[in-house]
């Protein structure tokens, strides 16, 4: 079976039912970046570990979030802004830019990935783990519905 690059599989399990609203919850309360987390569990589908990379990865995140952070917060601003013809283009420009750039930064991190191997939902939970505790983060955040959520879309039974 071929495996899907990440963007394509970054956006599948994104589209799925309450993938997006868990992502958001994890981003702002946790200051994860999704693009990050995306990584994580495509990498353990493609039986890859997070280890060896996550350096890299966590350095590529730091540069594009620091493109990606203020177009959310504009684009954020933006809604809040009394709607007009005028904000409400602005906004879908704004929005496009930082999905660009989270295809960029998702680009960038696929470089980093090896040559897939058996991959499965526990290898994902290992990557999470390591993802979690680079941030500092506590462990038990794997257990947190949005991060089941994600871990159940990315490998449905």
């Amino acid at each position: 079976m071929v495996q899907p690059g990440l963007w394509e599989f970054a956006v599948a399990v994104y589209s799925r039912p309450g993938v997006e609203h868990a992502c958001l919850v994890l981003q702002d309360s946790y200051g994860l970046d999704v693009d990050v987390l995306l990584f994580a569990v495509w990498l353990g589908a493609r039986g890859e570990s997070l280890g060896p990379v996550l350096d890299g990865g966590l350095a590529i995140s730091e540069k594009w979030q620091a493109v990606i952070g203020p177009l959310r917060a504009t684009r954020r601003a933006l809604k809040a802004m009394p709607q007009s013809e005028t904000v409400g283009s602005l906004r879908a420009a704004v929005k496009a830019a930082e999905l660009s750039a989270e295809h960029a930064e998702l680009d960038a991190l696929e470089v980093l990935a090896g040559i897939p191997g058996q991959g499965g939902r526990a290898t994902a939970e290992a990557n999470l783990r390591r993802y979690f505790s680079a941030l500092n983060i506590a462990a038990d955040l794997l257990g947190r519905d949005e991060v089941l959520r994600i871990l159940d879309a990315a490998f449905p039974t």
